[in-house]
């Protein structure tokens, strides 16, 4: 989950988060010049969390930064439930060609590699520590002479011929992955852009999301319907619980307990 920051209220904020002008509505009652206990601490330090499959030998080790604006400091739910899903329906990701976008610590496509991908491009905004942390997880997974996976920086969108070649050196890939990308509301059309731009006529899109600020579904959802004015495909896939993220967020816990799993394809391709 990266890209940009999600408008997202941390947990034991004192604040409401305000998305519209009626939310504004006392904000500023409590004291505007209180300093947060947290504003002068140190910066965390990165950590290693392992995500592993039940009764299996099979994990993956993710280096997590400390603290990070764009949300590279969490193992999302989103990004859990795909892993599994991939582990448990290894014929969707052996032999195949995976790129995931805004992939904060990776664990979608580092799970494909491990899985049998042919190759795998790992990307996120161009944040040196971002991309720097990614290509660190890839060594720690696959060792420092992996030639199967590897990490790009890449704006959605953005310098698509230079990231992706044109023509004949032009990349498409047979799975893309969107791990809980849908709060990035502005940058919905950019992130099609680049699923238009990587994607071939049998190119399967997984698009694993929870809704976070349940208050804003409606805002969540406009990428699906913007996909389907660009000609994709949309079909529900399946749901699953967890947890959810922020225990002490506002909103329907039900609803930030769930994650979403959609499948997108483009020019309407069946998916049977």
């Amino acid at each position: 989950m990266s890209q940009h920051p999600p408008q997202q209220q941390p947990e034991n904020s004192k604040l409401p988060v305000a998305q519209t002008e009626e939310d504004y509505s006392g904000v500023f009652e409590s004291d505007m010049f209180q300093v947060d206990e947290n504003y002068f601490r140190k910066p965390r330090p990165a950590r290693i969390e392992v995500f592993n499959i039940e009764q299996s030998d099979f994990e993956v080790k993710v280096r997590l930064l400390g603290d990070h604006i764009l949300w590279g400091n969490y193992l999302w739910n989103a990004s859990k439930c795909l892993s599994q899903h991939f582990y448990e329906n290894q014929h969707l990701i052996k032999d195949k060609t995976v790129v995931e976008l805004g992939a904060a610590g990776g664990l979608p496509s580092l799970t494909c590699g491990k899985l049998g991908a042919k190759k795998v491009v790992i990307t996120d905004i161009g944040h040196e520590d971002l991309i720097d942390n990614l290509k660190k997880n890839v060594e720690l997974n696959f060792g420092e002479n992996c030639t199967h996976v590897e990490v790009r920086p890449h704006a959605w969108g953005e310098k698509l011929e230079e990231t992706f070649g044109v023509g004949e050196k032009k990349e498409t890939f047979d799975v893309i992955i969107l791990s809980d990308l849908l709060f990035n509301h502005i940058c919905h059309h950019q992130l099609l852009d680049s699923c238009e731009y990587l994607s071939h006529p049998n190119t399967i899109i997984y698009v694993s999301y929870t809704h976070h600020r349940p208050w804003l579904i409606k805002e969540d959802l406009k990428l699906f319907k913007l996909a389907k004015e660009r000609n994709f495909s949309v079909e529900h896939y399946f749901d699953k619980k967890y947890p959810p993220m922020f225990e002490n967020d506002p909103g329907d816990v039900e609803e930030r307990s769930t994650v979403h799993v959609q499948i997108m394809r483009p020019r309407h391709i069946s998916l049977n």
